[in-house]
């Protein structure tokens, strides 16, 4: 794999222009014949004989975006410009880019609505995200795990006014029922439904105009925010995250690969949805798992082998579930690519997968810089280190590792100024610059400028443990639950894991052994409530989605 540097981002933009989301889709729609970009398993999938997923080309894909588009449009939803004046444009500053003077008065010029998405991420939701972006709307990304007033919080932030959701999703009618009664001023637009813009899609003829593809020139949408993610709510309400349209082409490009994928977490994450996209924007197809049951290791590897993707990206729990069984590891030495996000991979599970053929790797990630910004994909055939990451050259000038004083060798990751795409600072004496509080450990070579993940600020203290003391290199678990096994001080890096070996007994390692309950944040190695050398907790644990909810901390990319 090819590192991703500044001279190959500019001819990769120049060769392939993206000013606005929509054009992950239409640059396609011309082609011939039209490229397969997207895949979702069938209501009545019969596994890995051809019929497992029903897939959908750019100009199937283009002529239901615009069919929703005329159906929004006819049903009163048009896309309004907002002026604003001076004083509610400062308000307004961090969901519009277009300023211009009206009656002597400096205004800011809104581009469409904003409005919340709510749903499963299947056909219908990915149909609807590109119709409400096409019509120049900014999108809430709402996850259908978050509660009703963890949303109705991420709308209010955002100053939307409605939400667009599914019907025919379980709960979902109930979620919208509680954001309403939370925000009363809130309008609910159901889903248009699939049967009627398939047939509008299918009766359209060439007498029939198309909606407009862009209601605003596009040289002044690309600068409006597109969409916005959010931190998981798990230390309180969800903070909004915006995601502007220029922005979205340094991050599809640093996030996904031009091969066809596989993704089993929601796309309403953030690294699911810039994968998603990547992956279209290169032409190729993207296979989406149906997230909603339980994910197993039957039913990973059965999406896995009736999809053969070249790139993998999962979260740690998932690869786990997977690397159980000499069929889930032949699934993840077919895939060229794979790499794990949302969570730490524990060491030994790394090592394992290395010892049997994998490519695996690891990628970090960050809700405050709206993308993955570092991955140990690059590293050549062979090389067994697999947990040190190398920041990409296009995004290294803009990355300060800056020593912990009293710490050494540690390195904490702070994003400048000029991180494009930074939405927050902290910092007060830099002025602009982020620190995000997570420890690296530079690679004992230091030409090669690789660095492995150690811990989160202030988790130097080994853990308070109730019960059996901590023993090894165990690796604490989750929030405060009990046989996550024992928890390793700094200088261990949270390696190992505490029971058992991966391979012996279906992996149970993802576990890992040893007694005891732990309290407090965590020990180095562990970060936001992630062991090291446990497969997820919490909410990732319960259905093996790996929902994070670590969303300050490199691991812990956006929902």
């Amino acid at each position: 794999m090819e590192r991703f540097t500044q001279e190959a981002f500019d001819e990769h933009s120049r060769r392939n222009p993206l000013l606005v989301l929509d054009d992950v889709l239409t640059r396609h729609v011309h082609q011939s014949p039209s490229p397969i970009l997207f895949a979702y398993p069938r209501a009545d999938r019969q596994g890995s004989d051809g019929d497992y997923y029903e897939t959908f080309t750019a100009a199937q894909l283009d002529d239901y975006v615009d069919a929703v588009v005329r159906h929004l449009v006819q049903s009163g939803h048009e896309p309004v410009r907002f002026l604003y004046p001076n004083s509610l444009a400062d308000e307004s500053k961090d969901r519009t880019g277009i300023k211009e003077v009206t009656n002597g008065r400096a205004c800011e010029q809104k581009l469409g609505r904003v409005v919340g998405i709510l749903g499963s991420p299947n056909l219908d939701w990915v149909v609807h995200l590109f119709a409400l972006s096409r019509l120049g709307y900014c999108i809430v990304m709402m996850s259908l795990r978050q509660k009703a007033v963890g949303l109705a919080s991420q709308l209010g932030s955002a100053r939307g006014d409605a939400v667009v959701y599914d019907e025919a999703t379980p709960d979902t009618a109930d979620l919208v029922q509680g954001i309403v009664a939370l925000q009363p001023s809130t309008s609910t637009i159901p889903f248009v439904s699939r049967s009627v813009y398939t047939t509008a899609a299918a009766v359209r003829d060439s007498t029939t105009p198309k909606s407009p593809r862009f209601f605003f020139p596009r040289e002044q949408q690309t600068g409006t925010t597109a969409v916005i993610f959010s931190t998981s709510g798990s230390t309180g309400l969800p903070k909004s995250i915006p995601y502007r349209h220029d922005h979205m082409a340094l991050s599809l490009f640093t996030t996904a690969l031009p091969l066809t994928s596989l993704l089993s977490w929601p796309l309403y994450h953030g690294w699911a949805l810039g994968v998603l996209l990547g992956t279209m924007h290169a032409g190729k197809t993207c296979y989406v798992m149906d997230t909603r049951p339980e994910l197993t290791p039957g039913a990973l590897i059965e999406a896995l082998e009736a999809a053969r993707p070249e790139f993998l990206p999962a979260p740690p729990y998932n690869v786990g579930l997977i690397a159980q069984t000499p069929r889930g590891l032949a699934c993840l030495r077919a895939a060229e690519y794979v790499t794990t996000s949302g969570a730490r991979l524990p060491d030994e599970l790394g090592k394992y997968l290395v010892e049997h053929g994998v490519n695996i790797s690891t990628s970090l990630g960050s809700s405050e810089a709206t993308r993955n910004f570092a991955t140990s994909m690059w590293r050549a055939r062979g090389d067994p280190e697999w947990d040190y990451v190398e920041i990409p050259p296009v995004l290294r000038p803009h990355i300060l590792l800056d020593p912990v004083p009293g710490n050494a060798p540690l390195h904490e990751i702070v994003f400048l100024r000029s991180f494009p795409g930074l939405s927050v600072s902290n910092d007060a004496e830099d002025g602009g610059s982020f620190r995000t509080g997570d420890m690296m450990r530079p690679h004992e070579d230091p030409r090669r400028d690789t660095w492995k993940f150690a811990c989160r600020e202030g988790d130097f203290a080994a853990l308070t443990l109730e019960g059996e003391p901590a023993g090894g290199g165990g690796s604490g678990g989750g929030r405060g639950e009990d046989g996550a096994g024992a928890a390793a001080g700094a200088r261990d890096e949270g390696g190992g894991g505490g029971g058992g070996r991966w391979g012996e007994a279906g992996g149970e390692s993802v576990a890992a052994g040893g007694g005891g309950k732990r309290r407090g944040a965590g020990a180095c190695g562990d970060f936001e409530g992630h062991g090291a050398g446990a497969a997820a907790d919490g909410e990732a644990a319960e259905d093996g989605q790996g929902e994070c909810n670590a969303a300050e901390g490199v691991y812990g990319v956006c929902e």
